[in-house]
């Protein structure tokens, strides 16, 4: 059985952070948009991490939505968007949406690594 896919953003300072778990569809992903968008009303954000290391499946109309919470990181401006998975179907996914709205994602295996990549760009 695939867990139902669910997704929690948070703020903290100038980062946001937007967690997907389980099976993700279109209607999970356009509900992070939302979340997204109310999250990032009259904020400067330099830096995205995408947990996406909990995701299970996906089922193929998660690309709409997925394009849309893309553009909206790249129209923010944000410096630098990162991803943790060791999973290569997500990450494939992931990489063909932030091409496709041309935006550069990086990936990383873990959460740690995510955060000390985002410490470092701050340093800079």
């Amino acid at each position: 059985m695939v867990d139902a896919g669910t997704s929690h953003v948070e703020l903290s300072g100038d980062t946001l952070v937007l967690v997907l778990r389980g099976y993700q569809t279109g209607p999970t992903i356009r509900a992070a948009v939302e979340k997204m968008t109310a999250a990032l009303v009259g904020k400067k954000v330099r830096f995205v991490y995408f947990a996406v290391d909990e995701i299970n499946a996906f089922h193929p109309n998660v690309a709409g939505p997925g394009n849309e919470l893309l553009a909206l990181v790249k129209k923010h401006g944000v410096e630098l968007a990162i991803a943790s998975s060791t999973n290569a179907g997500v990450r494939m996914m992931g990489q063909t949406l932030a091409f496709a709205v041309g935006m550069k994602m990086r990936f990383v295996s873990t959460r740690a690594e995510a955060f000390q990549r985002i410490e470092e760009m701050r340093k800079t």
